[in-house]
């Protein structure tokens, strides 16, 4: 493994601010000219555009070469910090924009009322300014159009059986490989499917610039009720919508304010040493891929019973949260495969932290560095209450900005040059509603383009735990990951188990540690060594990924 800074990819990472501020100028057709930040102003109501009047205040400011903050055109208003890394990266290529298309499929079972359904999702996407908003060409700022997406109907009820199935999955295949415009009309997508005469299904299609996971659920909600006024003939009685403006607002104040230096100075402290990237093994040490490379390779996998039943128990003796065990069991697993004492995980952390702030919808969210290390003479618990503090300390600093460490610390190589080479997450399933009487259920949609190395999403449903893995498969092969998945059941188990227990003790599989395929080098190694320079350049670029 290379030295941190040694590499081409590392030294492209470090002046990564100057290669963002090259790209941005591009881009826009001319030079961003750099401007001082200037104080924040709460712009007006919802209903009224925000005044142009002063330059985005931006953390990224303090960093040479950063992009300079713009002012958006009249009529709208300024895009979040996480937009305008998503509105460059979007510029950069059509997988981009791929890779963050998120989508939700609801399942529909019961006699529905098909013109009620549309109201209800074209009334809710009318009511939040963010699913009818387009970003300005030149990634100056965002605007509301008019029109409202169109809510489609595509009727499948004209096959039927492996016909049928081939036929909707052509069509999710499709929706999938779609590469939305941001600029031209809202990317968004509502598509009602007919499957059957008490069978249908809701597909919502967003742009990740436009929404995050919290928001989906926000929508979801507000159309059930909308569904049911409608067919009940008493509408929702839904509160006042807080818009995504009001959201940047917040944030643009946050920014200006001492709390945001308090979380710079924070990180800067927490990576003074460097950021250690996990260096996953890879059993493709031949396919040489690009460290763009992400085609998306998915695993599914349930936590045994036993175990789910044991977990809530167990993290309350020890003092700590479900969430901190089920990172906890992710972290060794990364030690361990890794052969890393100290490394990083990506964990989105919601920021809504202001009056109405769980009702909106946008994307509010950003991912946390949460720095794991192992001592092999800790026990499981001490590990686990050692996470505990990281994680606090994080909630307390949530203003996280890579551009501001970019070139003020120096970087493990990682995974093919990203930061977040791995990220965690935990969702719990909330009690669906039965608008109208229908039976539903959701479940994400199609995505083929992966966002990093490996990430585990951990969903716990009532007395269940899943756990779905995705992975990028131009570096790891499905084996590996399905490896990995048991893997992460066994030392959950442990944990559960054992919280007295040395950590060193705690295997990847009852007869050993799970080892890579003989002669496979890490996923870094294998990336980086296929690297000329325009590939380097991509993975800088790639390296700015936030959930």
């Amino acid at each position: 493994m290379t030295a941190p800074g040694g590499s081409a990819v590392t030294r492209f990472l470090q002046v990564h601010a100057q290669v963002m501020n090259q790209a941005f100028e591009l881009l826009r057709g001319g030079p961003a000219t750099a401007a001082p930040p200037a104080p924040a102003t709460m712009p007006p109501p919802a209903t009224t555009p925000a005044p142009a009047t002063t330059a985005e205040p931006d953390a990224a400011s303090d960093v040479p070469g950063a992009p300079a903050p713009t002012v958006p055109a009249a009529g709208g208003w300024p895009l979040s910090r996480i937009q305008r890394e998503l509105w460059l990266l979007d510029r950069l290529g059509p997988d981009y924009s791929r890779a963050y298309w998120e989508g939700v499929l609801i399942d529909l079972r019961g006699q529905l009322d098909l013109a009620a359904m549309r109201s209800a999702v074209a009334g809710v996407l009318a009511r939040h300014d963010v699913l009818h908003a387009v970003i300005d060409p030149d990634g100056s700022g965002q605007r509301t159009v008019p029109e409202v997406p169109d809510v489609t109907v595509a009727d499948f009820t004209g096959k039927a059986g492996p016909d049928q199935a081939r036929q909707l999955a052509a069509w999710h295949q499709v929706r999938a490989m779609e590469v939305p415009d941001l600029s031209s009309r809202p990317p968004v997508r509502a598509v009602i499917l007919r499957i059957a005469e008490r069978h249908h299904q809701l597909y919502l299609g967003v742009h990740h610039a436009m929404i995050d996971g919290w928001s989906f659920d926000v929508v979801l909600s507000e159309v059930a009720a909308g569904y049911e006024g409608a067919v009940s003939g008493r509408p929702a009685a839904l509160p006042a919508p807080v818009q995504y403006r009001e959201h940047v607002a917040w944030e643009r104040r946050r920014e200006a304010g001492p709390a945001f230096q308090d979380s710079l100075r924070y990180w800067r402290e927490q990576f003074a040493d460097g950021i250690p990237v996990p260096a996953l093994p890879s059993a493709l040490p031949s396919a040489r891929p690009s460290a763009g490379g992400r085609k998306l390779g998915v695993v599914r996998h349930p936590v045994e019973a036993d175990v789910a039943a044991q977990l809530p128990g167990m993290a309350a003796r020890a003092g700590v949260t479900e969430f901190t065990v089920l990172l906890g069991a992710y972290g060794h697993l990364l030690h361990q495969l890794c052969g890393q004492a100290d490394l990083v995980i990506g964990v989105p952390f919601a920021r809504r932290g202001y009056p109405g702030g769980e009702r909106v919808v946008g994307n509010c969210a950003t991912t946390i560095p949460v720095r794991s290390r192992a001592d092999g003479a800790a026990t499981v618990g001490d590990y686990l209450r050692a996470l505990r503090g990281t994680l606090a300390a994080a909630h307390e600093h949530p203003d996280f900005s890579i551009a501001s460490l970019r070139d003020r610390v120096p970087m493990g190589d990682g995974a093919g040059g990203q930061v977040f080479a791995v990220l965690f997450n935990l969702d719990r399933a909330a009690g669906l509603p039965s608008p109208g009487g229908l039976q539903v259920s959701v479940s994400a949609a199609s995505r083929m383009f992966a966002k990093a190395a490996l990430v585990f999403d951990i969903l716990i449903a009532e007395r269940d735990i899943w756990l779905t893995a995705e992975y990028n498969a131009d570096i790891i092969e499905p084996a590996v990951a399905q490896a990995y998945a048991r893997a992460y059941g066994h030392v959950l188990r442990r944990f559960v188990a054992g919280p007295a227990e040395q950590l060193s003790q705690v295997r990847l599989t009852d007869d050993g540690d799970l080892c890579p395929a003989d002669g496979a080098g890490s996923a870094a190694e294998a990336a980086e060594s296929a690297q000329a320079a325009p590939g380097e350049i991509e993975a800088a670029l790639w390296a700015l990924h936030m959930m």
